[in-house]
Parts: C-alpha cells; structure tokens; sequence
C-alpha cells in the first residue's frame, strides 16, 4: 500500500494526458506482507489467501486516494495479472488454460458496468483501451478489442507447444502438427485427447498458422507496424471471421494481412 501510495505522488507530478505502469509481487511468493499492516491483520501463515487479502486492501488505499486527484476523473484503469496461482487450490486452474485464466478489470470513474464474459488475452488490452477511447488513427495490433465480438481467440506458448483456443475447443499444436485437441465445454482441463475423432474447418488451422507466422516475420523482418504491412503484404482470400490472410511470396508464406488492425472511426462505448 506504501508502494502505491508512493506511485499516485509520482502520477500527480506528470503533465496529462500520461500513461503509467505499476507492477506489484505481494501476492507472489514467498507472499511477504509489512509488519505494520500484520499488526493490524495477523494471520496464521504466509499464503496465497492473505496476500490477495492484502492486495485487496492496498488497491482499496491506492483508489480511495487517487479519487482526490484531478487525473482521477479522467483515468482509465486496467487491472490484470500475469499468471494465475502457480499451485492451485481450485483444480479448474490446474490445467493449461487455468494457468493463464486472468481476469482483466477495466475500470473508468463513471461506474459503468459491463461484464464480458468472452474469453480474451493480454494482447487485446491495448486496441481495447483505443476502442474505448475513440482513438481515430489506425494501428498494428496482434490482438483485438474485446468490445469486438468476431471470432474471438486467444493463443499462447507452454512446454514447447502453442494452445490456441477457439469458441469451441483447445488446439495444440508443436509447430509442424497438432498433437491434441479438447473441447472447450466439456473437457476444460484436457484429459480427453479427441484430435482423432474430429476434424478441425481447415479456416481455422490456416488461421493459428498464419497468426504464428505473421509474428515471427514481423520481428524478423521488422514489420511490425501497421504502414510497414500495407507495403509488405498482399492478400487476395477474405477468411470470414474478420480476418484476411494471403500468401506473401516475400516471405513464403501465408500471413495476417488484417488480423488486428484497427481501422479509423472505432466504435468506443
């Protein structure tokens, strides 16, 4: 709490508009907590339990006082974590998914609710926070906006694999072939290996595929930007959910052409 206490004087001290990052470990391991606030607050042990206790009460402090700055009112937060709890004691985190099973909290002064239940991931944060404030020029993005309800899909790296997971199912994949594949619904935490029983729409595999490929050659060949795109990549076949893909002869191979990018004019609430 002292920590974010510390960070509000800091944020006072910036010309708006700022943008600012606040990384905390309280309710990381070995869950170390301030003498003063367990004289207030014993507690039996170190845990998982009272750290997010403690993290709760520090994010009460640290809201009650930024509410007292002029930026306040005008201030976007998002709130997230990186991982879920490395030794889980509900079991539905004890899974690939529940690693990385992460709520993402956006919060604006005008206390309007809105519960999005879709699953999403972190790289969906930025063109979010565009959509919502109604950012006019046009960017690169990876992910998309969560307010955007086409085809939403998440992908990530554990163990030497990729999971990419759709509405329907977890699709693993080493790079050259998919090893398994599960269903969302009734197996969330991948006992039943089904890639055998089933066959994925070759749309969706052209779509895991391109999405890998497009990050590799975008870091490779330094293309990550949005004009950097336009002048590398040409496409010709519209994928259906949204997003466009082609052969690019260049890079030899197929790539996004329009995976993310957020066009002009968005939306916002």
């Amino acid at each position: 709490d002292k920590f974010l206490k510390y960070c509000i004087g800091q944020m006072d001290t910036i010309t708006t508009p700022f943008f600012t990052t606040i990384f905390t470990l309280s309710s990381h391991q070995p869950y170390t907590l301030p003498s003063d606030y367990l004289e207030k607050h014993p507690v039996d042990e170190p845990s998982i339990v009272n750290s997010v206790k403690y993290a709760d009460y520090s994010l009460g402090k640290f809201f009650d006082m930024a509410s007292q700055s002029e930026w306040f009112d005008n201030t976007l937060f998002v709130i997230t974590a990186d991982h879920a709890f490395q030794t889980p004691v509900d079991n539905d985190y004890n899974s690939r998914q529940g690693r990385y099973q992460t709520p993402i909290v956006l919060y604006h002064a005008d206390n309007k609710i809105v519960t999005n239940k879709s699953f999403t991931q972190q790289i969906d944060i930025m063109p979010t926070i565009l959509d919502y404030i109604n950012y006019p020029d046009t960017v690169f993005s990876f992910g998309k906006s969560i307010f955007d309800s086409h085809y939403p899909f998440s992908i990530n790296y554990i163990g030497n694999t990729y999971q990419f997971i759709t509405e329907d199912y977890y699709i693993i994949f080493d790079g050259a072939n998919i090893v398994a594949i599960y269903s969302r619904a009734k197996d969330p935490r991948q006992w039943n290996n089904i890639k055998d029983k089933i066959e994925l729409p070759p749309k969706e595999i052209d779509l895991m595929k391109a999405f890998l490929q497009t990050y590799n050659h975008s870091l490779l060949y330094n293309k990550m930007s949005y004009w950097q795109w336009m002048l590398a990549v040409g496409y010709d076949y519209d994928y259906g959910y949204g997003y466009d893909y082609g052969y690019d002869y260049g890079y030899g191979c197929w790539v996004l052409a329009d995976i993310s990018i957020i066009s002009s004019g968005l939306s916002g609430l």
